[in-house]
């Protein structure tokens, strides 16, 4: 059985935009909030694998061109 954060997770990663924004405009401002900043912790920090640091920079590329969202 999948939970509602691997759901989440599954599509944040995806590597499908479409997917990607849906899920994140299904989300609160603060857990939106809250995946951005892990996104963007993935895509910096040293420790991710490698394909999780592609994922979450796909995802942060597509919120980015949606929404105008920017790292700070």
């Amino acid at each position: 059985m999948t939970t509602f954060l691997e759901n989440l997770w599954n599509n944040i990663l995806s590597r499908e935009a479409d997917l990607i924004c849906e899920q994140y405009e299904a989300l609160s401002d603060l857990d939106q909030l809250t995946v951005w900043e892990h996104l963007n912790r993935m895509a910096s920090e040293e420790g991710w694998h490698p394909e999780q640091v592609k994922s979450a920079t796909v995802a942060i590329e597509a919120l980015n061109d949606k929404y105008g969202l920017k790292n700070d």
